[in-house]
């Protein structure tokens, strides 16, 4: 009995060997499958990309070169005889396709007239990746899982180009390049560029257009600094603001039709703003001068000077009108002593002069004549007594009347 137990445990023991041996066969042989597809797969495309017009090897020398085998078809099919991979070749070229276990064709690598094609698709079939050679290079293309082409990238004569598109395939973004640097543009739903971002001869320049295609506004560098520029529909330039020459900044606003109506400049310490009419004469000028102070002129439809004030460093103000010729006839001036003004006759010499008499307290007038000499004085004195001096032409012998004592 103890011989026969012994027999039985090695008859189980044999088995059990046989069966860890049939399991390493069966490993082995799907490596092998896998090996020789591969190699098979390899010796196709490089037969298939061969030169046709040569003479081919004998059999004996081909064998020696590549060691493997030619074909013109090469099938791999997964354990329930599913085609997953085919390589085939033609007089264009080789290719090679993918399936998934479902049947469904996901990848195509192939030739075309310029180089290499790669497609891929999604298991519905719809083509969601693109890469192939062209006449100008490359080329690379995205599109949803409902098949719209979302991305571009190709090479153009001029350099690189991306374009990115919207749900509809319309080109929403594109970027490219020129001889002179890069250009990057932003599109309506009517294909109509909007905004343009590129490179001019001092930097850089965004134009900004209409939905038909007019330019609304620019913004670009020049040789003095930045610029700005923007136009109305009928494309005239109504705002323009630029660095100038001295770095300091200045505008311009214009009516509909380009006339200057506002100009605005700066400089270290000042700043000028001039508003013109219809005939483009300043009427208004408002400014700063060198003391700090501020400064007010009006003109008439000519562009006279008619009204000017202006304060007065450490002292007070002025202010000064004058006639249609800009000629003054009256000025204004006040300080810490009181006011003083002048009344100037069509030749510009003052005949009338009022403000504070002497005594800083009561009022004074004095009149003169066209030569400007003193004829008559009003005014208060000492004690805040009245007075009246008159004098003849020549301003001599003068005659005063005073109150009684």
């Amino acid at each position: 009995m103890a011989d026969l137990a012994d027999v039985f445990q090695r008859l189980e023991k044999l088995e059990r060997d046989l069966t860890c041996e049939r399991r390493r066969t069966r490993r082995y042989r799907s490596v092998a499958c896998v090996l020789l597809a591969t190699v098979l797969t390899g010796v196709m495309l490089a037969a298939a990309n061969a030169p046709q017009d040569e003479e081919p090897a004998p059999p004996a020398a081909r064998d020696a070169r590549f060691g493997t085998i030619q074909a013109q078809r090469i099938e791999l099919v997964d354990s329930a005889g599913n085609l997953i991979m085919l390589a085939s070749g033609s007089p264009s070229g080789a290719t090679l396709d993918f399936w998934t276990a479902q049947g469904a064709n996901t990848m195509r690598l192939t030739n075309n007239n310029h180089g290499g094609d790669f497609t891929m698709w999604n298991r519905q079939g719809i083509s969601l990746f693109s890469a192939f050679a062209t006449a100008n290079g490359g080329e690379v293309g995205l599109w949803s899982d409902t098949g719209e082409q979302a991305l571009r990238a190709s090479c153009e004569s001029s350099g690189g180009r991306v374009e990115i598109r919207d749900a509809t395939e319309r080109t929403v973004v594109a970027a490219g390049s020129r001889p002179n640097g890069g250009v990057l543009s932003v599109f309506d739903t009517e294909g109509q560029a909007v905004v343009t971002s590129r490179v001019n001869d001092h930097g850089g320049e965004i134009v900004v257009n209409a939905q038909d295609g007019a330019v609304s506004g620019l913004l670009h560098a020049r040789d003095t600094g930045g610029s700005m520029t923007i136009h109305n529909r009928n494309g005239v330039d109504i705002v323009q603001m630029a660095a100038d020459p001295t770095g300091n900044g200045s505008a311009v606003l214009s009516s509909s039709l380009g006339d200057t109506r506002i100009r605005q400049s700066a400089s270290g310490n000042r700043g000028t703003i001039s508003v013109g009419n219809s005939a483009s004469r300043d009427v208004v000028t408002l400014s700063s001068d060198d003391m700090g102070c501020g400064r007010m002129q009006i003109g008439n439809e000519t562009g006279e000077v008619v009204l000017s004030a202006q304060g007065v460093k450490d002292q007070g103000s002025t202010l000064e009108l004058a006639n249609a010729r800009g000629k003054r006839l009256f000025v204004v001036g006040a300080d810490d002593n009181g006011a003083v003004f002048n009344v100037l006759n069509k030749y510009g010499v003052p005949v009338v002069i009022a403000g504070s008499a002497e005594d800083g307290r009561s009022g004074a007038v004095t009149v003169r004549n066209g030569r400007g000499l003193d004829v008559v004085y009003m005014g208060g004195v000492e004690d805040e007594n009245g007075q009246i001096t008159v004098w003849n032409a020549e301003n001599q012998r003068g005659r005063d009347l005073k109150p009684l004592p």
